[in-house]
């Protein structure tokens, strides 16, 4: 029998010496010092409803999510007892599966419910999901078993019962998988005074979890032969927030966020501190230009010509992103390695879809046999809830056999959409394709959206400017606005600041020609 099911009827008996009104009186202390109201609270894995609805009558708009049918009724049955006004809104869904209408304030999750979070696909799929639909800044407040408490419980059997029910709790603790499971024996006495067996299982895991687990990150990876080098990210929030930034409709964000990860990817691998790479997308289509700049961690900015072209899809639910991007042009990478001059390389489009670009402009303009898949995925609102992909590269060296295995490895692994869609971590993503290998993992390294812009940089760019445009901008007694294309941002450089500048200009001619 699922968990939860026979004994959702006798839950709230069974745990009457759980004290809500203290889980409450802390809820309440925390959502009530956050300084932007809360109004919409989401209460994950409810259960019966008892908290959902003592916050409920707090005042809060309450969302409950439960698996479980059966103890959703249980809640159902509390939340007609109150003011029609006071209703939760009850949904039945899985705590990694989350769907819901809108954004809300703040998320509570009680009672060790995410220790029951046994595949950790499931849990990284349950954070992404609160990340979404949580305000920016929002509060999540929740509760874990602690490891030692699961070494405690092993062996042990626990009892509970009221007049009608009797529970039976084995507990049986696995050191290899931190996994403890809890055979349950439930005893129900009927109407005609016979006890009635029903049997369920409960599985809980230590949660280990770390913030750079759930952020976006780069990592590199070597097979121990040498023969192979491989990276890669998971980049849902980089892409998310040049979403925001630039408002991009679903396609363009598609584009733009392969891109962006495109070029975090060859950023990663530059040595020089101040080392960067540009990559120029240009394939005649209807985004136009996709220009992105990473510096060697990494972090990445950039932007699309045309981040409001409508809807294109090959299939309904599948974005035509090589259509959108077009193949009647180039891909134009700028290594900017310190030198005199940067290094530039520029290769045919072959697909417009940006990964089979780049793997592309590997193979014929560094002549690296390379593989790269790029993903990200667009929910109906618009926002990203998952971007990642991977780079696999051939070494010096490699023999037939490593691309054999290689090639193996990227077709059994398929499309990397699916995979983010389970919440695949990039070091699982690089096991996975890399299965016939030993690999050992080399560094791992946070990556994010950053714009470089500032006043000062704009300003050195109007000092490069010819004496007769600075004498033109600095007559207008508006001044003028500048606005960088990587962020937005925008600059206001006034009549008298122009006019400063043209001085300076002006000096520095005189200097030049004397």
């Amino acid at each position: 029998m699922n968990a939860y099911t026979g004994l959702a009827g006798s839950y709230d008996g069974l745990t009457a010496d759980v004290d809500y009104t203290l889980w409450l009186r802390w809820y309440l202390r925390w959502l009530r010092k956050e300084k932007e109201p809360v109004e919409t609270v989401l209460d994950l894995a409810c259960g019966t409803g008892t908290l959902t609805c003592l916050l409920a009558k707090e005042g809060y708009d309450l969302i409950g999510v439960d698996a479980s049918p059966d103890m959703l009724a249980q809640a159902m049955d509390k939340a007609l007892e109150l003011e029609e006004e006071q209703r939760p809104l009850l949904l039945c869904q899985s705590m990694d599966r989350l769907a819901l209408y809108g954004q809300v304030d703040a998320a509570v999750c009680s009672l060790d419910s995410l220790n029951y979070l046994t595949d950790q696909r499931a849990l990284r799929r349950t954070v992404a999901g609160i990340s979404q639909y949580l305000r920016p800044r929002g509060l999540f407040l929740f509760d874990v078993i602690p490891a030692w408490e699961f070494a405690r419980r092993d062996g042990q059997v626990f009892v509970d019962e009221d007049e009608d029910t009797l529970c039976l709790w084995r507990a049986n603790y696995d050191k290899r998988t931190q996994v403890i499971t809890y055979g349950l024996d439930l005893f129900e006495q009927d109407a005609d005074h016979r006890w009635l067996r029903s049997q369920e299982e409960h599985r809980e895991q230590i949660i280990i979890w770390s913030i750079t687990t759930m952020s976006d990150k780069i990592i590199r990876a070597i097979t121990t032969d040498g023969a192979v080098m491989a990276a890669a990210i998971t980049a849902k929030n980089m892409v998310e927030t040049a979403r925001q930034m630039h408002t991009t409709l679903p396609v363009a964000t598609a584009a733009l966020g392969r891109a962006l990860m495109a070029a975090s990817l060859m950023g990663n691998q530059l040595k020089g501190e101040k080392d960067t790479v540009s990559l120029q997308f240009k394939g005649g289509g209807p985004l136009g230009a996709i220009t992105c700049v990473s510096d060697s961690s990494g972090n990445v900015r950039g932007y699309v010509d045309e981040p409001h072209v409508p809807l294109m899809e090959k299939y309904p639910g599948k974005l035509d992103v090589g259509s959108a991007v077009g193949t009647d042009g180039t891909l134009t990478v700028i290594k900017d390695l310190g030198m005199k001059e940067p290094y530039v390389g520029s290769v045919p489009l072959v697909s417009g879809e940006i990964a089979e670009d780049v793997t592309s402009y590997f193979a014929v303009s560094e002549q690296f046999p390379t593989a790269c898949a790029l993903g990200v995925l667009v929910e109906r609102d618009q926002s990203v809830s998952a971007a990642g992909g991977y780079l696999i590269q051939l070494l010096p060296g490699a023999m037939d056999s490593d691309i054999d295995k290689v090639e193996r490895g990227v077709q059994a692994f398929g499309s990397v959409t699916p995979h983010l869609q389970e919440g695949m971590s990039p070091e699982e993503m690089v096991k996975a394709i890399l299965s016939e290998f030993e690999v050992e993992f080399l560094d791992e390294s946070p990556v994010e959206y950053r714009c470089t812009c500032s006043r000062e940089r704009y300003g050195r760019a109007l000092l490069s400017l010819g004496e007769e445009d600075l004498a033109e901008l600095s007559q207008d007694p508006c001044g003028i606005e500048l606005k960088c294309q990587f962020c937005g941002k925008k600059y206001h450089f006034s009549e008298g600041e122009l006019r400063s500048i043209l001085a300076e200009k002006k000096k520095m001619t005189t200097k030049k020609k004397n």
